[in-house]
């Protein structure tokens, strides 16, 4: 069967958690993996070679860690929520957050935009007593062909992502979707990023500030919960990666009014994302 002519194939061998596959060119997922590719021409036939690699064993073996070290910076934003007073078994299936995002998107290139709006929906409510998990899908724009959901237990903890296409991460210990701080209080939590087998460590440090009062395209919103966490994590190289976000949660939407994420928090080619509330919605 003829592959769509705007399809670039990536090749992987060596990484059993991305097997070869198809990648659409306007993905928004970043692998900071150097590939040769192989482009379809509109009358081409099938694809006689498979692309390779062009490196040799050590250094694609390093690649392919930094490339399962993008993955796991994916769980870095997965925690949606960032506030006190809402409880996952609130949501309902169908509610939906509409957000206006600002800069270009957190863990990607920098000058990698949002194309419309950034969207985080419950998509379905499965299981039941400990093993019930509420999904939460997080899709950035129109062009996002990579969405992420988040598997969130009645306790708010995030167990599992999901990145469409790419690869499962888990979470262990599972990380908190709501962090239940009062004004003035730290809190550190120290968590693992499974990725097929490939276990990386990841810190996170929340604190959380006084409350503000915000106005954001869906409205003006006081008493708005400002709580920050900081990310760390060790690249493939040794060296550590930052990631900080400031998130503006109010109970009335029982998710975020604003954040802002800083990518590569501290360092020279850092940059800056923000994403505001237009709407939120339920299903009746």
């Amino acid at each position: 069967m003829r592959s769509p002519d705007n399809v670039t194939i990536f090749t992987s061998p060596h990484d059993p958690a991305s097997p070869h596959r198809r990648r659409e060119k306007n993905s928004n997922f970043h692998h900071p993996v150097a590939y040769t590719t192989h482009q379809r021409g509109p009358q081409s036939g099938p694809v006689k070679q498979k692309p390779q690699i062009q490196t040799n064993e050590p250094e694609r073996e390093r690649m392919v860690l930094m490339s399962r070290t993008n993955l796991s910076l994916i769980a870095v934003l997965a925690i949606l929520l960032a506030g006190t007073g809402v409880h996952a078994e609130d949501w309902k299936v169908g509610e939906k957050w509409t957000y206006k995002h600002e800069g270009p998107r957190p863990f990607s290139e920098s000058s990698t935009k949002v194309e419309g709006d950034r969207t985080t929906e419950v998509t379905a409510i499965k299981g039941e007593g400990d093993a019930k998990r509420y999904l939460l899908k997080n899709r950035w724009g129109t062009s996002d062909v990579n969405p992420s959901t988040s598997y969130i237990d009645a306790k708010n903890l995030i167990h599992k992502i999901d990145v469409q296409d790419i690869a499962t991460l888990l979470l262990k210990p599972p990380v908190p979707a709501i962090w239940e701080l009062k004004v003035g209080e730290e809190k550190t939590l120290k968590s693992q990023m499974d990725v097929g087998g490939f276990v990386m460590a990841i810190e996170y440090k929340a604190k959380r500030f006084k409350d503000e009062t915000l106005t954001v395209p869906a409205g003006t919103y006081e008493n708005c919960q400002h709580i920050q966490v900081i990310s760390s994590m060790n690249n493939p190289m040794g060296d550590p990666v930052k990631t900080k976000t400031d998130f503006w949660y109010h109970p009335k939407v029982r998710n975020l009014v604003k954040d802002v994420t800083v990518t590569n928090f501290g360092a020279a080619n850092s940059y800056t994302g923000t994403s505001l509330l237009k709407s939120h919605t339920t299903k009746k």
